[in-house]
């Protein structure tokens, strides 16, 4: 096994571990270890991903933060946490989980593009788990226009192709 893959499942164990004895002889509360848990597991996985060179597994890490910080605000009384907020949240996870890594990892385009896809998805649920969209304004959106998605994702796609072309060109076109 890799050092690194080592170090951070014998952390992940540790933790595991900890809470399982914690919930055995002290009754700590499932939902306790399972909020902070994957809060802390993605805080400590986002802080190695950063000290790595490159920044990698960032993705998984910040998805984890952000679950647990769900269900932190729901065990605080923050939020209340039904299924339909729940879908709605988790899709936002992951678009912001996207985010995530273009900002501290990879700088490319595709991380941008499928954030604000899952983000846009995650708000336009929320707005209806909150009743401020019109009664089947959602459905109708998906069953009419989802082809558009199709073709800004293709279009994306082909002016990406064409500007790492166009950078080939003139990288192999220079003068020494």
């Amino acid at each position: 096994m890799k050092p690194r893959f080592t170090s951070i499942t014998g952390v992940i164990l540790i933790l595991l571990g900890l809470a399982i004895l914690i919930h055995q002889y002290y009754g700590l509360d499932w939902y306790f270890v399972r909020s902070y848990g994957f809060f802390v597991i993605g805080l400590l996985g986002i802080l190695r991903g950063l000290s790595l060179t490159p920044r990698r597994k960032i993705y998984s890490f910040a998805f984890l933060m952000f679950v647990g910080l769900y269900f932190m605000l729901g065990e605080w009384g923050i939020i209340r946490i039904e299924q339909g907020l729940t879908i709605s949240a988790f899709t936002m996870f992951i678009g912001t989980s996207f985010f995530v890594v273009y900002l501290v990892a990879r700088r490319k385009w595709e991380y941008l593009l499928f954030g604000s896809i899952f983000l846009t998805i995650g708000v336009l649920f929320l707005l209806e788990y909150l009743r401020m969209l019109p009664p089947d304004l959602l459905v109708t959106l998906v069953d009419v226009y989802w082809p558009v998605l199709l073709i800004i994702i293709g279009l994306a796609f082909l002016l990406h192709d064409l500007q790492k072309r166009k950078h080939r060109e003139i990288s192999t076109h220079s003068p020494d």
